[in-house]
């Protein structure tokens, strides 16, 4: 090997042992940890909603927390918090602009819901209206509310909101965009409502962060090697990314009232609710007796259909008209048009009338095939004595011949 040969190998070898560091960095570059910020909804002052003692600042704080706690097991993810005591106070901008400064991939805001007359339950998320930040989080949303229905709470949906502007109707989505930073605002249940109440104790709200977790792994792909959990694997489908901002809610649902059937013996009729909306699905419905005033505690509105039944105790009905209500997931509501009690006990008496009518018809139908049955046996009984009639005449007939013969034998012989 001439020297020049050598000078050659040994320029390569030097080469190539520069590129493997940078290549090894390039490595390290593209396994950089993902960065999540958790942002406890409210603090300071800001106590959010309140009902029965428990104020939504609190509760928020226990779910950030674990829901962290959690994310910290999986690997390859660095977890922070915009605060981490329910009595700090920060600005949407100050929470934004603290995702920003530490490089956060998403934006998890943990709230709890109320209504102003305490009649809706259920979990929701809101996502922004724009571009990959709403195909995202609304993947994110649809993995987490699966999780949420099999722990026995309503879903009510992934929604957007716009202001008149066409921005984004809540801060920390709009600002998270203007970060670069999708984000998402989960409302866990409704703190107001009977049906969610047993969602709001210590060991539920940990659930609650548990989940939450569960849900951030499954959309990252994420593993843990001190649990031994992989879900990067997980499919995780993107929804087509918006075109055009998604407009709010603009039309109620549409509703009616029927009477179906009903039960006079026990007094029960059933009655059916047919309802449609084009823009965000139905997702209760209730009834009242007092022309709209008071109506009855919503019930679950099932998911795809444009008809439900119900039944009431007709015996009780005292006031003077029935109404139902039905609402979509954006909370906008219908009141059916009100039918006077007088007018559905008359139907009820109508539909008695007909199955009276239709049980003496059968009644009358039955004494006539009696009659014809009972009129078929006397008439076989008849042909069967005149046929023994005519048996008997026919062989006295014969007997006769008979005699006549053997005499007129003993006639000639004589």
């Amino acid at each position: 090997m001439n020297r020049g040969t050598r000078i050659c190998i040994i320029v390569m070898a030097a080469v190539l042992m520069m590129l493997v560091p940078v290549q090894k960095a390039a490595a390290d570059e593209q396994k950089k940890d993902i960065v999540i910020v958790i942002d406890p909804g409210h603090g300071g002052s800001q106590k959010g909603a309140e009902y029965n003692g428990l104020l939504e600042k609190d509760i928020n704080m226990v779910v950030a927390k674990t829901m962290a706690e959690e994310l910290e097991k999986y690997d390859g993810v660095k977890v922070y918090l915009t605060h981490d005591s329910p009595e700090d106070e920060m600005s949407i901008k100050e929470r934004a602009e603290f995702a920003d400064k530490v490089e956060a991939d998403y934006f998890f805001c943990i709230h709890f819901n109320a209504s102003g007359n305490h009649n809706f339950y259920g979990a929701e998320t809101w996502v922004t209206s724009y571009g990959r930040y709403y195909a995202e989080m609304y993947a994110f949303s649809e993995i987490l509310l699966q999780e949420f229905e099999e722990m026995g709470i309503y879903n009510r949906g992934i929604k957007t909101k716009l202001e008149t502007d066409g921005t984004d109707y809540y801060g920390v989505l709009r600002r998270g965009a203007e970060f670069d930073i999708p984000a998402v605002i989960i409302e866990h249940c409704h703190m107001d409502n009977p049906e969610d109440s047993q969602f709001l104790s210590e060991e539920a709200l940990i659930r609650f962060g548990e989940l939450d977790a569960v849900a951030a792994a499954k959309f990252l792909g994420l593993k843990s090697s001190e649990t031994g959990v992989d879900y990067s694997d997980f499919e995780v489908i993107l929804p087509e990314e918006p075109k055009e901002p998604l407009q709010n809610d603009t039309t109620p649902p549409e509703c009616s009232l029927v009477l179906v059937s009903m039960d006079n013996e026990r007094q029960k009729a059933v009655f059916g609710i047919e309802a449609s909306d084009e823009e965000y699905p139905i997702l209760y419905y209730g009834y009242s007796f007092d022309g709209g005033e008071y109506f009855t505690p919503l019930r679950r509105w099932e998911a795809g259909q444009a008809y439900v039944e119900f039944e009431l105790d007709y015996s009780q009905c005292v006031t003077e008209h029935l109404t139902v209500v039905v609402y979509n997931a954006f909370n906008m509501g219908t009141v059916s048009e009100k039918v006077p009690l007088e007018e559905v006990q008359e139907q009820i008496r109508l539909l008695e009338n007909t199955l009276d009518n239709k049980a003496s018809s059968s009644k009358e139908t039955a004494l006539v095939i009696e009659k014809q049955t009972g009129g078929e046996l006397y008439l076989v009984i008849a042909a069967l004595c005149l046929l023994g009639i005519v048996v008997a005449i026919t062989g006295f007939i014969m007997d006769m011949r008979k005699t006549t013969k053997m005499n007129g034998n003993k006639c000639d012989k004589a």
